[in-house]
């Protein structure tokens, strides 16, 4: 007896459909690498683990860490990783606030992130009257952003239409959801997950 597959709940995102495309790339990558590169990806979670499941502490696999890392380093136009190095890094994200300007939409930070470690997935929600943490409204990749010299202001306005038809006002809240990865090294830090207000410039 044939089963026809069941539709999967909602539609596919844009940063869902772009990831099966760029997937193959990474795959191929993968296997291009020797022996030798592709345990030095398996080494390197004793080095630094990374879950799949930080609930369950289910480690991610060599092959898992390097397509995870390097689909986000695609996505933020940068090349794929295959040699790791194993470069010591401190993190401290500097202080923020989501600002509406008119109709521009953008983070402004306090100073310029670290190159090493200054690449950010974004995700937003739209607005609700009172988001929480436990009772998460549908978030969505706005941005995925790498390093740009002495850049403070991080625009998300046009993204942010596109996933929600329209902008959040002065004093609305969102949810955040902010998961960095570092340029040196496969390092994928848990994300942080905040309330934040809209702030006007």
């Amino acid at each position: 007896m044939i089963r026809n597959k069941p539709i999967p709940r909602g539609s596919i995102t844009e940063f869902q459909q772009s990831s099966r495309n760029l997937i193959v790339q990474v795959q191929a990558a993968w296997s291009s690498l020797t022996s030798a590169q592709q345990q030095a990806w398996s080494n390197f979670l004793s080095y630094f683990p990374q879950y799949q499941s930080r609930a369950k502490k289910v480690l991610l696999s060599g092959y898992q860490l390097f397509l995870k890392y390097n689909l986000l380093r695609l996505h933020a136009g940068l090349s794929i990783l295959t040699s790791i190095s194993y470069t010591p890094l401190t993190f401290q994200i500097p202080g923020f606030q989501l600002t509406l300007d008119g109709l521009d939409l953008y983070f402004l930070f306090d100073s310029a992130f670290d190159p090493a470690v200054s690449n950010l997935l974004i995700k937003l929600s739209p607005v609700r009257l009172n988001p929480t943490l436990t009772l998460r409204p549908r978030m969505r990749v706005v941005q995925v952003q790498s390093y740009q010299s002495g850049n403070t202001a991080w625009y998300v306005d046009q993204s942010y239409l596109a996933k929600f038809g329209v902008l959040p006002s002065i004093d609305d809240q969102v949810l955040l959801s902010f998961t960095h990865f570092s340029d040196l090294c496969p390092i994928i830090y848990a994300p942080i997950i905040s309330v934040i207000s809209i702030y006007e410039a």
